[in-house]
């Protein structure tokens, strides 16, 4: 019997719960790390050859600090 439908079912089922008001206040913060990853080498900063959708609306919605030394 293969179980992963059932599996994907309740995951999907249990993210589609709501949040408690202590959840939804709580900041999400990802910390993105990548090696050898130069400052123009994503989309929301002006380059057109590499695609990255998932990290533009990111960079869109959320807060970036760009700037650091």
């Amino acid at each position: 019997m293969n179980l992963t439908p059932i599996i994907v079912s309740c995951l999907v089922a249990l993210a589609a719960l709501p949040l408690s008001a202590e959840e939804r206040d709580r900041p999400n913060v990802i910390l993105l790390m990548s090696d050898d990853q130069g400052w123009g080498d994503v989309g929301f900063n002006g380059n057109d050859g590499i695609k990255t959708p998932h990290l533009d609306a990111m960079a869109a919605e959320g807060v970036r600090f760009d700037r650091f030394h």
